[in-house]
């Protein structure tokens, strides 16, 4: 490269033969050309590598990290520690940017001199016919500052139960967003491996939101993410209410040297919805009623499900979401099963 890039692409990469390339081609067909793209191959054990050093060899802008498998956050960490670019932008190698994003972020970056630019998502799956093209833009957009420009992604996480200042359509995906790298090692931000906590992306966007001077929340959905093809049988995880209980007390401790009210409070909201999705994947998994009933009773001793029941607002969820709690907390399975199944069948009746 003969200059310093503007933005940094850090793409990990695990297990993605089949759409690596659709990836790595939506970065190299941007119509802003000054990036570097950071390539990690997190171990993958297909022909991944191969691919990533075909690109690199082809393109000086584009880097390949070759490391042993850790998983995605520690991935992006790999990544962060070789970017130079003055912007970093996160990119999942199983999906790939409208060809304007790295434009318009970057533009749009350097003229508010914002420290992050958030933008939207868009669903698209294995049958959809892809082709790379450019975004139709929206040029209005929101900008956050002090103590309310992290309202728009806490919302995202839970509900924010203190009255809100800020509003804005956003998301808590670290993908979705350009950030200012200096803001990065300055405050020396890494992500946590999602091993350890149910959502990596959530504690990062909380740490690096909260040392922003600036956020500037975009309604353009630039970003295409796959699909999750998989069924609920298939993505089960059963230390799911154990992890999202390590990630809000997580939360609360940042939010709380933040100088956020009620962040504790706020904080069980995260292991309140991830209490409900637990209870969504038992009851439709492969698990005879008998093991079901197990699994839903078995997050339930926890003492922070307790102390959630003493100082959490149930009355401010709505019905469904005051209903399923309850059935939680004084452990009635069976009306769980029956209301989870009784819900699943309006949802579908209603899409068909």
């Amino acid at each position: 490269m003969n200059q310093q890039p503007e933005i940094s692409v850090i793409i990990p990469v695990y297990k993605v033969e089949k759409y690596l390339t659709l990836c790595i081609e939506s970065v190299l067909q941007q119509t802003f050309q000054n990036f570097e793209i950071i390539l990690v191959d997190d171990g993958s054990p297909d022909a991944c590598p191969k691919i990533c050093d075909e690109y690199s060899r082809k393109d000086s802008r584009i880097k390949v990290v070759h490391k042993k498998n850790e998983g995605l956050g520690f991935a992006r960490n790999s990544g962060l520690e070789v970017a130079i670019g003055k912007y970093v932008c996160f990119l999942d190698s199983d999906d790939y940017l409208a060809l304007n994003t790295l434009e318009y972020c970057h533009s749009l970056a350097e003229k508010e001199n914002a420290d992050q630019v958030r933008y939207l998502y868009d669903r698209f799956s294995d049958l959809s016919d892809i082709k790379l093209k450019q975004l139709s833009v929206k040029t209005n957009y929101v900008i956050g500052e002090g103590s309310s420009k992290l309202e728009p992604l806490l919302d995202f996480i839970a509900p924010v139960l203190n009255d809100r200042t800020f509003y804005a359509n956003s998301n808590a995906s670290s993908c979705t967003a350009l950030y200012r790298r200096s803001v990065i090692e300055k405050n020396n931000i890494r992500f946590f491996s999602e091993r350890e906590v149910i959502s990596e992306d959530y504690i990062f966007n909380i740490d690096i939101g909260a040392v922003c001077e600036k956020i500037i929340y975009t309604e353009n959905k630039f970003y295409n993410y796959r699909k999750n093809q998989k069924s609920l049988t298939q993505t089960i995880r059963f230390d799911r209410v154990e992890k999202a209980i390590y990630l809000s007390k997580l939360m609360a401790s940042r939010l709380k040297t933040s100088g956020y009210k009620n962040s504790e409070v706020y904080s069980m909201g995260f292991t309140i919805g991830e209490m409900r999705t637990y209870t969504r994947q038992i009851i439709f998994s492969k698990l005879s009623f008998p093991e079901k009933k197990q699994k839903f009773l078995s997050v339930l001793n926890d003492d922070y499900i307790d102390l959630i029941s003493q100082i959490y607002p149930i009355q401010k969820l709505n019905k469904i979401q005051r209903i399923a709690f309850y059935c939680h907390y004084k452990r009635y399975f069976l009306i769980s099963y029956i209301i989870t199944i009784l819900r699943n069948s309006v949802k579908r009746e209603s899409f068909l």
